[in-house]
């Protein structure tokens, strides 16, 4: 599944959302919780649905040791 990874903390003012470093957004989930953050705040990356957790509401991917 193709995610958006935030490379760094940020806040988008206009709709009051932020993101963490490290957090996976889907395509839709960017558009609707922070579309005026620019795109170099994000990289993409494929990584399957099963390699990724949740945690406080953010979805991380998990690291190679186990989280």
């Amino acid at each position: 599944m193709t995610y958006f990874k935030a490379k760094a903390d940020a806040y988008d003012y206009f709709s009051k959302r932020g993101v963490v470093a490290g957090e996976l957004l889907t395509a839709k989930e960017r558009e609707r919780l922070v579309p005026y953050l620019h795109d170099c705040l994000f990289e993409t990356v494929v990584i399957p649905k099963s390699k990724t957790f949740t945690s406080f509401g953010v979805r991380k991917e998990v690291n190679r040791e186990g989280r």
